[in-house]
């Protein structure tokens, strides 16, 4: 928050800083990474970026000024590989996280930044699994799936225990399994 607060009233956490935040991605930097609509200099403890934010990519965690979740992922699309860049796009699907706003929205108005092709192309090849963008936390089980020599799992399942009506993000039957269980709203 400090630093937040020495960069000026209109910075904001951002980048890799504010992944740790969200609790996207380990710090992996003693720098601090804030956005500010001044161009200042970077520092041993700063890392800076200047931007001018929309209202609608800010918003306050922890009593923190943050990006978004949407605009820091789109932001760390630049500096990660497309696999690093699927790992947080699941992370943020398990913590149910909101993507506020849009990946759409963000590429529609900043469709030159550095990270949009990689964004892009992540979210390309994330549509052409089962349920689309949304079933990205089913990735991070693909390798150790097939590693483990299990099938391909049924997706978006509606299911019942006792009377409780469920959906699971995916399941095995024939082992038994499932895999992210919550309430559903009928089954």
């Amino acid at each position: 928050m400090a630093a937040v607060l020495a960069a000026g009233t209109d910075a904001v956490l951002s980048h890799r800083s504010a992944a740790a935040l969200w609790g996207l991605r380990r710090a992996d930097s003693d720098r601090i990474a804030i956005t500010s609509p001044r161009s200042t200099r970077s520092s041993h403890l700063l890392q800076r970026h200047c931007a001018t934010l929309p209202k609608d990519e800010v918003t306050l965690r922890n009593r923190i000024p943050v990006t978004t979740v949407g605009r820091t992922l789109f932001d760390l699309a630049a500096p990660l590989t497309a696999k690093e860049l699927e790992r947080a796009l699941r992370e943020a699907e398990v913590l149910r996280l909101p993507l506020r706003p849009s990946f759409t929205e963000l590429l529609a108005r900043h469709p030159g930044q550095r990270g949009a092709r990689t964004l892009r192309s992540v979210l390309d090849r994330l549509s052409q699994l089962p349920g689309g963008v949304a079933a990205t936390s089913r990735i991070v089980f693909c390798d150790s799936r097939l590693r483990l020599g299990f099938p391909p799992p049924e997706t978006n399942v509606k299911i019942r225990a006792g009377t409780r009506p469920y959906e699971a993000d995916c399941l095995w039957r024939a082992q038994r399994l499932i895999l992210a269980l919550r309430r559903a709203e009928s089954a």
